[in-house]
């Protein structure tokens, strides 16, 4: 069969590889694929460290692979989400509690899947609390909350990793009315699906959020979204702003990567 023919399969050790000219991603041991002929041999990580095994084991065909993989990695760690893609009605969603390791959005009354921030984006919380403790929106009240529920819509609730609230609206948001915050922060994980952040983005403008960061640590990059078509993409040293809904907090890229 060839290499490229394979759907994404799960061995036993942990291995997964699939639809690929060489491209895996491994839990004790890595599989090498030979692109010529399809066939798979599994090594060990010392012996894959050489140019020639890292020549095909990183070139990958088809990109929607790489998210089937990371994703079936995510499940190793956090188990299998038990309610994905089930449907609920609003009303017992709100009293409805997961018993897995997710908490979860609701989109138009389906259940998506999510988890609570790791310690690396703790940390990342931590960095951008601590510039916006120096601000006088925040002698004033205001508040940066971490993971949330924010009701986008009747029908839309996502948990953005940050969100802004000025001090009447942490007021209603502590009587679980539903307010929009006029700055969200989203800490992308390696698990983040392009198509579902592009989404996101437009649910967030679509219901009068002004200002998104789309944080990515992996490249030490931020982008800054104005609206759904506006974006700065900030790197090093780079100063990042949350104006015009928070002009005051301000920060390099390299000082929130510290």
């Amino acid at each position: 069969m060839a290499a490229t023919n394979r759907r994404a399969e799960r061995a036993g050790n942990g291995l997964i590889y699939g639809e690929l000219t060489g491209f895996c991603v491994s839990g004790k041991q890595s599989p090498i694929i030979n692109p010529a002929n399809g066939s798979v041999s599994t090594t060990s990580h010392d012996e894959n460290a050489g140019a020639e095994g890292s020549a095909f084991l990183f070139i990958f065909e088809k990109s929607h692979f790489l998210m089937e993989t990371i994703d079936a990695i995510y499940y190793d760690r956090y188990g299998l989400p038990k309610y994905i893609g089930q449907t609920m009605e609003k009303a017992d969603f709100l009293c409805w509690e997961s018993d897995d390791n997710y908490v979860y959005e609701f989109y138009n009354g389906m259940l998506e899947p999510t988890t609570g921030m790791r310690q690396d984006e703790i940390l990342l919380f931590k960095r951008i609390a601590r510039f916006f403790s120096k601000t006088q929106a925040y002698q004033q009240g205001n508040e940066l909350l971490a993971e949330v529920e924010v009701w986008l819509t009747e029908t839309q609730m996502r948990r953005p990793d940050i969100a802004y609230y000025t001090a009447d609206q942490f007021s209603l948001v502590g009587n679980g009315e539903p307010v929009i915050p006029g700055l969200v922060i989203e800490l992308a994980s390696e698990t983040d699906n392009e198509l579902k952040s592009l989404i996101k983005r437009h649910e967030y403008f679509n219901a009068g959020v002004q200002v998104v960061w789309w944080v990515f640590p992996l490249f030490r990059e931020v982008h800054v979204y104005t609206s759904s078509k506006t974006v700065r993409i900030c790197t090093d040293n780079d100063m990042l702003s949350a104006a015009p809904i928070l002009p005051e907090l301000q920060m390099t890229v390299n000082e929130l990567f510290s």
